[in-house]
């Protein structure tokens, strides 16, 4: 026997935490599902019951410490508005119980309170300056106290300045064997007294390469707070006979933390290992100097300026694949959707999620192989097959699946969203996604009502539905990149006795606007 109570709407302010409790009375632990159903749906019920997304159950409450009957809901925005559902099963017992989060920005004040409010807010103000003054006073003389000490010291000849040696310390460094699942690297960093302010990195003799070896070219790409620079060494390494590679390294005016991300993306890829679609670390320069990170070098860059470089122009045959000689066709762009799923299918058995896939995060060979590379953002999920985000942080909005933009969940089936719209980019050719979308909140929007991206000029059909499946609002019901390796390989046998195309065709007309939800019939490409 299962009883559950029904609670109450909640009403919560932006930017504050609530929670939802779920009142479950039962001779037995049921088992527990909490999902959400957006505004779209007027209510919850037995019809539309299960066409809400889970976002935690039992099982994602293994550990002790997560009560599966309790919801949280951290930093509250509008686009978190919907129908929250407890449902319990026990055997063939099932019961379930929804309310409503309103979210508001500012709560309404009794006009009765609004004067007593102003007469408290002025007295806030006035003892608020009188405590600023005073900690100014108690701040002036604190200083002039400690430069009196300072220049004391330095008159009795001890000019000796404290300094920090910072000894990063990095756990779980065994790599997992092939059948093993991947485990993040624990990175933290300890300070001690020393006479210098370096970076102390353990050594690691499998990947460490002579700094004096090692000569650094021009930068080939750069962010906020590291670059990438050409790099060449003496002689070759190890088994790859290369001599000229990549090296990621930080800028001046980094963080620690920026530093923990590096070393912690230079330990994935370690323990990620060798395949033939996913960017090889080929070793590393840790010690008596700035932390190298040495990685295959791709002659053509990124995926996407690559694509965007061969468009052809006017139907003209003006794209060249580089010392190649010949310009794209469909062909080069089924390989290409094939080449990052079968490295993602990869990423996805040694259970890693990539928090950032997306054309730029994919370099290309000269032989025309792509490497995903990029793992600044990637995750383990070894114990369990989500990770939660908590921290703030730039996130790639555009190629995020719904349960990730609303609710910090990532899984493998939220890479296989990002596919999809990385998949878009390779059809149109180094394409922007939504690109009639003005805004991200207008995007928000547009995912909860049903919005998905055209059909790309030069996509069939076959292909678009890869892209619709990767887009399906329910994570369960999105394809494994295994599956879309299987229907890439079908669409290339009933394809491979035809001439395949030159991409000659004129630009696409002006995409459509952005309250047009369902798609258009496009000329399509005969494959």
């Amino acid at each position: 026997m299962i009883y559950i109570k029904e609670g109450n709407n909640i009403t919560a302010l932006v930017h504050t935490n609530t929670s939802f409790d779920c009142n479950v009375e039962a001779d037995q632990k049921p088992y527990i599902e909490w999902l959400y159903h957006n505004t779209s749906f007027k209510n919850v019920n037995d019809t539309n019951l299960n066409d809400g997304i889970i976002i935690k159950d039992s099982n994602s409450s293994s550990n002790e410490s997560i009560i599966a009957e309790l919801l949280k809901l951290i930093d509250v925005t509008h686009l978190n508005e919907g129908w929250y559902t407890c449902k319990a099963i026990l055997k063939n017992d099932t019961v379930y119980a929804s309310v409503y989060l309103k979210a508001i920005n500012t709560l309404e004040v009794p006009k009765n309170k609004v004067f007593k409010l102003k007469v408290y807010h002025s007295i806030t103000m006035v003892i608020s300056y009188e405590l600023i003054i005073l900690a100014c006073v108690i701040m002036i003389v604190h200083r002039q106290k400690k430069k009196k000490e300072l220049m004391a010291r330095q008159s009795d000849g001890n000019e000796k300045i404290t300094q920090w040696t910072k000894k990063i310390v990095i756990e779980k460094l065994k790599i997992p064997d092939v059948n093993e699942s991947l485990t993040k690297p624990v990175v933290n960093i300890k300070k001690k007294k020393s006479k210098s302010t370096n970076y102390k990195l353990p050594i690691d003799r499998d990947f460490e390469f002579p700094r004096h070896k090692l000569y650094l070219g021009r930068t080939i790409g750069e962010g906020e707070y590291g670059k990438v620079v050409r790099g060449k060494i003496d002689g070759i390494i190890r088994e790859t006979g290369l001599c000229k590679l990549a090296v990621k390294m930080l800028k001046d005016g980094h963080t620690d933390s920026d530093m923990i991300d590096l070393v912690s993306e230079m330990e994935i890829m370690k323990m990620i290992g060798k395949h033939q679609n996913v960017i090889s670390l080929l070793g590393c320069c840790s010690q008596d100097g700035p932390l190298y990170v040495l990685m295959e070098f791709t002659l053509y860059g990124n995926l996407r300026d690559f694509l965007r470089n061969n468009r052809p122009t006017s139907g003209r045959r003006t794209g060249r694949v580089g010392i190649l000689g010949y310009p794209l066709d469909e062909s080069h762009l089924l390989s290409f959707g094939y080449q990052v799923a079968n490295g993602m299918n990869y990423l996805s058995f040694r259970k890693c999620i990539h928090g950032d896939l997306a054309a730029k995060k994919v370099l290309v060979n000269e032989d025309l192989k792509l490497k995903i590379s990029d793992f600044g953002l990637a995750r383990d999920i070894q114990n369990q097959d989500y990770y939660r985000k908590n921290t703030d942080g730039r996130e790639p909005i555009k190629w995020m699946a719904p349960e990730s933009l609303f609710f910090g969940l990532y899984t493998i089936q939220s890479n296989v969203w990002s596919y999809g719209v990385l998949l878009w980019e390779i059809m149109t050719l180094g394409g922007t996604p939504y690109p009639s979308v003005p805004n991200v909140e207008q995007l928000f929007n547009l995912l909860q009502t049903g919005y998905r991206m055209e059909k790309p000029f030069y996509c069939s059909q076959e292909v678009y539905s890869i892209m619709q499946n990767c887009w399906n609002d329910n994570p369960n019901n999105r394809p494994k990149f295994n599956d879309v390796m299987k229907i890439f390989n079908k669409i290339g046998s009933e394809t491979s006795h035809l001439d395949l195309v030159e991409l000659k065709i004129p630009q696409p007309p002006t995409p459509p606007p952005v309250n047009k939800i369902h798609s258009t019939q496009q000329p399509e490409l005969n494959l």
